[in-house]
């Protein structure tokens, strides 16, 4: 089984005879559980491919289409959520489109930054069909873009359902739940081969070895999907993997071929994957907002908001992940004090957390509520508008701008 994968080079956008691959990352800001459908058909030939995922609240998942054959391919989506609404629509991908991200709203669905489907009342239609989960002819390689340096991921294994996890002293395996030792930051070689680095231990990286790494040759991986939504991490010529036993122990790698020890879901383990939203959204970066209401920057002063900041200090913020994730941005000036969407600066809390939606263009963003009620949005006086009440106009409209 090993021996099959040996001297693989194949593009994500050209595998075969025109087989490809979209990876679309599924992000559900909404405050119930969604069942994602979509039944993926070939334009240029009768081709079909069916994937049904389950995405909990506040979740982000990748789901990837596959092409069988060259051309053009048709989806018809259908979200099913729990409180009994739905959303469908179809769309035409073109052979081109390496990732796209979905924004699962309470109202709307989005797809990078555009509106594909409003949210109605009662179940959808449509139901799955066709099998799901074959194996395709030969593995598919993961693009760049669709794991960003900076994301931090899950990897669940599909031998013992639990998510693979590195130890203080370096051990490796498959035992987590959804703990720090669980969470991986992509962090890529200056070439560009894949490395996942622990977030909690930075000096480990998942390895070829047995037991972590210090991020050299042992740690360069060659992420594949070998069936929709099923991956696996080989060394860059394919001779060895990361595989694990029924214990969760990990196997040794020149023993690890492709069957479950060796297959791994993805899961972005922040809420939204914010790197891939803009990248001045990443950790730690510190930004400037200029709402397009009033052309001046959000600032906390004195211990408040407001929109009338200039490029002073005040106007400058980190951002700040909370614990599960989500989207906080910290006044630099005065650590420990947040904007929020509560009409008063915040300390960090659930009032602090933000689901950034893209507008009219890359750099202009919505920062909006967990369950998309509410948003960050100023006045032409520049006074707080009531969180309530901002919708996608230019009162909360965003340009993000490096600090």
């Amino acid at each position: 089984m090993v021996s099959s994968l040996k001297g693989v080079s194949r593009s994500s956008l050209e595998i075969g005879k025109g087989q490809g691959v979209t990876h679309m990352t599924v992000i559900n800001a909404t405050p119930v559980q969604a069942t994602v459908s979509a039944h993926v058909h070939g334009v240029q030939s009768n081709t079909h491919e069916q994937h049904t995922e389950t995405i909990h609240p506040q979740q982000a998942q990748v789901i990837s289409l596959t092409r069988q054959n060259a051309g053009e391919y048709k989806v018809d989506w259908a979200i099913n959520f729990s409180n009994g609404t739905h959303a469908e629509w179809n769309e035409n991908i073109s052979p081109g489109a390496v990732s796209k991200t979905m924004l699962l709203g309470n109202d709307r669905v989005t797809i990078d930054g555009k509106q594909v489907a409003r949210v109605k009342k009662g179940a959808s239609a449509r139901h799955p069909h066709h099998e799901k989960g074959a194996r395709f002819p030969a593995p598919v390689d993961v693009p760049a873009s669709a794991l960003p340096s900076g994301s931090v991921i899950h990897l669940k294994s599909f031998k013992t359902n639990k998510n693979v996890q590195i130890l203080q002293d370096g051990t490796i395996r498959a035992l987590g739940g959804k703990g720090a030792f669980t969470r991986f930051v992509v962090d890529p070689t200056p070439k560009g081969h894949l490395r996942l680095r622990s977030e909690k231990f930075p000096q480990h990286f998942i390895a070829l070895k047995g037991v972590a790494g210090q991020g050299n040759s042992a740690c360069h991986l060659r992420a594949q999907m070998i069936a929709p939504n099923r991956y696996v991490l080989r060394s860059i010529d394919g001779s060895k993997g990361i595989g694990f036993q029924a214990d969760g122990s990990i196997k040794p790698s020149s023993e690890v071929g492709t069957g479950e020890g060796a297959s791994f879901s993805i899961v972005f383990a922040d809420v939204q994957p914010m790197s891939q939203i803009h990248p001045l959204l990443r950790p730690n970066n510190v930004v400037r907002l200029k709402c397009k209401k009033t052309g001046k920057y959000a600032r906390i002063k004195d211990s408040a908001m407001d929109g009338n900041g200039g490029q002073g200090p005040l106007t400058r913020f980190r951002i700040n992940p909370s614990e599960d994730g989500h989207l906080r941005f910290e006044s630099v000036h005065t650590p420990g004090q947040f904007l929020s969407h509560k009409g008063s600066v915040g300390q960090g809390g659930p009032h602090t957390e933000f689901v950034a939606h893209v507008a009219s263009s890359p750099d202009e963003l919505h920062f909006r509520s967990l369950d998309d009620t509410k948003a960050l949005g100023f006045k032409e006086d520049g006074s707080i508008k009531p969180a309530e009440n901002v919708a996608r106009g230019p009162a909360g409209t965003f340009i993000i701008e490096s600090a």
